[in-house]
Parts: C-alpha cells; structure tokens; sequence
C-alpha cells in the first residue's frame, strides 16, 4: 500500500510539474473516450433490449404498410374492423397491441408545438416499459371506452408547462381536449417502438394526416416460444385474415421480424457494428500515437532525473511502473471526464446533425449505462494507457545509466 501511495504522491507531483504536457494529455484522452463511450452505448442499444423496448426479442409485429399482393400491390395491412377476427384466430400468445403515429398540433399552455402522437389500443403499456416519472398510464379497457386521457414525453412536459408539471393538465389535439395522466421518462431512439411524443386512446383516431386506416400489430410471445414459429404463426394468420378479403398475400415467415431483428436492421448491420470497432480503433491509435511522440519528448526531458533515480536504487521495474502509473492517472482523468461529457457531446451531435428534427422526440442516449462504462470503457482506457505510455517507458528505462548523466544518447 505504501508503495502505490508514493506511486501516486510522485505522479501528482511530476504533473503538476509538467502542467502544459498534463494538459494536453488529458484533453486528448477526453476527446478519444467521449467519443469511444457514445459509440459503445450506441452499439449496445442496439444490440440489446433496454426500456421501454425490453421484449424486443419477443415482439412481433405485423406493419400498417407492409402487405402486398402476388403481384407487387400493396393491400394495405390490419384494418381496425379486422382487428377482432385476427386476434382470436391467432394462438399462443402473452399479449397484444397496436398502434398508428400520426403528425398533428398539440395545443397546451397556449402553446402549439408540431408532435408525433401514437394512436393505441391493446395492452400498449405493458408491452413496452415505459418508465413513468410522473401519473400513470392509461389501460386496454380505458382505451376502448375512449376515456378523453393522455400520456406524454417528459421533453415535451418540459417545454409545455412550468417545471414539467403536466399531470393534471389539458392539452388539445385534433380539436379534442385530452387530460394529461401521465409522464413517461425520454429515451433512446435506438430503443424506440414510436417517435411518438403523446400517446392517446385509439378510439379518437382520425388517421388526419396520413389517412392510410390500418395499424400496426404488436404480438408478445411467450419467452420459451421458438422464433421461427412466433413468425409462422403470424405468418399464417396474416394469410388467413386477407384471404377473408377475397385476397392473397405476399408474405412469407422470412420476411417477419421481431422488434429487434427490425432495430438491427434499421440500425445496425455488420457493416455498421464493424465500423463501429474500426471507429474505436482508430480513436485509441490516433491520439494514442500522438500522445507516444509527447511522451518521447517528456521522457527525453526528464532521462536525467530517470538515471539519478536508477543510479540511487530504483530497479528498471519500479521506474517503469512509475512512469506507467503517471500516464494512468491522466488517462483516467480523461476518460472519467470524457465520460461526463458524454450526454452533453451526444445533445450537440443530435443538435448538430439532426438539427431540430428530434425535439420532443428522441434522444441519441438518454442515460449513461454503468455496465458499458466499467466493462467496456475502463478496460480501453488501460489499454489506451499501455498503447500510449508503454514504449516511451520501457525505452527510457533501458537507458544507459553512465551516458545519459554524461549527456549521451544512448
């Protein structure tokens, strides 16, 4: 214990020492890892289950534009009058919901703000796990009765009324006065099943703007249920519910995916995860290789004080862990400030590349992830301290004593 103590007394005394190269070293590291820790939060959304989509893997869902006929026409998809009929002849099932997002105006605190507003019957809200931090959501049986209730984003609380208090209040979509019984929690758009940011009983459901009348349908299989045949049972009740139509499908079980099979898809394919670690790579290499060359010369500075050190007793290992342990700290004052910065970094590029189009809507990561950050993050960060630190360390402890306290260079 005694010896890391001096390891560290010693570290904090040769930065502050050396300010200008401890600076230019942290600011370097922050910049690799706020950068490094988005792109693994951005991975992982996408790769996993997280709130509210935690069943992706069990959802099925059957999209309001995606039945065609044998000949390339599109037939539309599950028709409201069709809903009853499908859900009954359909087996095995946990539970059932379905939706249809339509642009409109919310009217609310003499506001008016453009939103997506989701349009939803079933049992929505125990599908997806939506984390309410205000109220509470609305149920199957209030959405057949059409009770006059909504539930929002907390962006959108927050930027209709003081302090985000909305329960309790009135908004206005479509001409009807809705209540505000509920708040739920911003999210990633990566773990998104809408890009809603109110929710509504579907019974008010005008289909204003889009007028295309049909909705998708959400089908929660049992966790023991084999996907291939979650698909073929929705496969074979698609095709049934069209041929009461008079009508043939298009549709074969390949061509149905599950929440998640659609998000990796949409978002990440091999391609995409690939770049990803090439994208990692090259934020450890470059700065990594930048800060080599610094640490050349700060070593080259220092090989003097280095040689008195060996000269007096200190052994190549100690001076070596020395020199590792200075980099290490500074390292990991980069990451841990690189990770602070991660969701404001994450705001500015949402700002930056998607301008305006997501307010009230989504967010690249709504909340840090401790898992990606001590997993994943910290061991990079020692790796980066290594890639970084190491050869200037070993090199300079294999100095000769004698020449460098008489000025040579070898």
């Amino acid at each position: 214990m005694k010896i890391v103590l001096s390891y560290i007394k010693t570290a904090l005394y040769n930065i502050k020492r050396n300010k200008a190269y401890a600076i230019f070293y942290i600011l370097g590291t922050t910049l690799a890892f706020v950068f490094i820790a988005i792109i693994l939060h951005v991975v992982k959304l996408i790769t996993t289950d997280a709130e509210p989509m935690l069943y992706g893997d069990r959802i099925v869902t059957v999209s309001g534009s995606q039945l065609y006929n044998m000949q390339g026409q599109y037939i539309g998809g599950i028709y409201p009058m069709e809903m009853e009929q499908f859900f009954a002849a359909l087996k095995g099932y946990e539970m059932v919901s379905y939706d249809n997002d339509e642009s409109s105006i919310v009217y609310m605190n003499d506001q008016l703000k453009a939103v997506d507003v989701s349009f939803i019957g079933g049992d929505y809200f125990k599908m997806y796990q939506y984390r309410f931090i205000d109220g509470t959501s609305f149920d199957r049986e209030d959405a057949r009765e059409g009770k006059k209730v909504a539930v929002i984003k907390e962006s959108l609380a927050r930027v209709g009324f003081p302090g985000g208090k909305a329960v309790g209040e009135k908004i206005k979509i479509q001409g009807i006065e809705y209540e505000v019984i509920g708040v739920v929690a911003d999210y990633s758009m990566f773990s998104a099943p809408t890009l809603a940011s109110v929710w509504i009983p579907y019974r008010y459901n005008k289909f204003i703007p889009s007028a295309h009348f049909c909705y998708n349908v959400n089908i929660l299989f049992p966790e023991d249920m084999d996907v291939t045949q979650m698909k073929e049972l929705v496969c074979n009740n698609v095709r049934a519910t069209v041929e009461n139509r008079g009508m043939t499908v298009d549709i074969l079980p390949e061509k149905i995916y599950t929440k998640k099979e659609e998000r990796i898809r949409e978002y990440g394919t091999n391609i995409m995860l690939y770049g990803a670690g090439a994208a990692i790579f090259l934020l450890l290499i470059i700065p990594a290789l930048n800060i080599v060359t610094l640490n050349f010369s700060n070593m080259e500075s220092r090989a003097s004080e280095i040689a008195i050190s060996r000269a007096i007793g200190a052994t190549r290992i100690s001076v070596f862990f020395q020199i590792m342990g200075e980099n290490f700290f500074l390292v990991l004052i980069g990451a841990i400030l690189g990770v602070l910065l991660v969701l404001p970094m994450s705001y500015g590029v949402q700002s930056l590349v998607l301008g305006g189009s997501l307010n009230e809507k989504m967010l690249l990561i709504a909340s840090l992830d401790m898992s990606v950050i001590w997993c994943q993050v910290l061991p990079l960060a020692i790796l980066f301290s290594l890639l970084s630190g190491g050869l200037p360390a070993y090199l300079i402890t294999r100095k000769n004593i004698a020449e460098v306290l008489k000025g040579g260079n070898e």
